[in-house]
């Protein structure tokens, strides 16, 4: 997984970071019709994420989003995750 991130001062004690973040793997496509989870092969899958994440002294607030797909009669939903950093 690579990511480019760009940060931004907004205040003293404030940051705001936006970037990408890309990635590949390995899956097994057990999704096939006609083809059983033992005969499943795996597939290559390359994506990109985009990533925001604000910075308030030592908490932050970040966020991804994974964007919405279809690959034959399989599609997804795109969803936000969001998450809470605390540097200690």
């Amino acid at each position: 997984m690579k990511s480019i991130i760009v940060l931004f001062k907004v205040s003293k004690n404030t940051d705001f970071s936006v970037g990408i973040a890309s990635f590949t793997m390995w899956k097994k496509d057990n999704f096939k019709i006609g083809v059983s989870e033992d005969e499943a092969t795996y597939d290559l899958v390359i994506g990109a994420l985009p990533l925001a994440s604000v910075y308030y002294k030592d908490f932050s607030v970040n966020f991804a989003y994974v964007p919405s797909a279809s690959y034959e009669q399989i599609e997804s939903v795109g969803f936000f995750v969001v998450y809470f950093g605390w540097k200690l």
